[in-house]
């Protein structure tokens, strides 16, 4: 998913310690929710921004840095309209844990959105 996180998100992957410089990493001003999209170097960043990758970025971070793998899925509810909804594996000593699924989002988005959300406050402890 090629679209930046939520403001909320971005904040929490601060304090969990995201600091990777990507090429197609937007920036957001911290207390105005102001966003630009920029290539910026980020050893010269002032300070009161903060990173806004993408889902797909934030994905694979956790992934490489934590050994969490946050999916997304499609399916029916009990309303027979489609859902989405969001599973989350843990890779502890090269076998894959069942941690968390949520169900009933109604977009892709959404659904990784508080997949990464919960893996993020429940399962990543401190700044890494």
């Amino acid at each position: 998913m090629n679209t930046p996180v939520n403001f909320e998100i971005a904040k929490l992957l601060k304090e969990k310690g995201f600091n990777k410089a990507l090429p197609s990493i937007c920036f957001i001003k911290e207390e105005s929710n102001y966003t630009s999209t920029m290539v910026y170097e980020v050893l010269d960043m002032d300070f009161e921004y903060i990173l806004r990758p993408t889902i797909a970025e934030v994905v694979m971070w956790l992934y490489e840095k934590h050994g969490i793998w946050v999916t997304v899925s499609m399916e029916n509810n009990e309303e027979d309209q489609v859902s989405f909804y969001y599973t989350i594996l843990h890779n502890d000593e090269g076998e894959a844990k069942f941690k968390e699924r949520m169900s009933d989002y109604n977009s892709p988005t959404e659904a990784y959105s508080e997949g990464i959300t919960y893996t993020l406050e429940n399962l990543i402890q401190g700044e890494v």
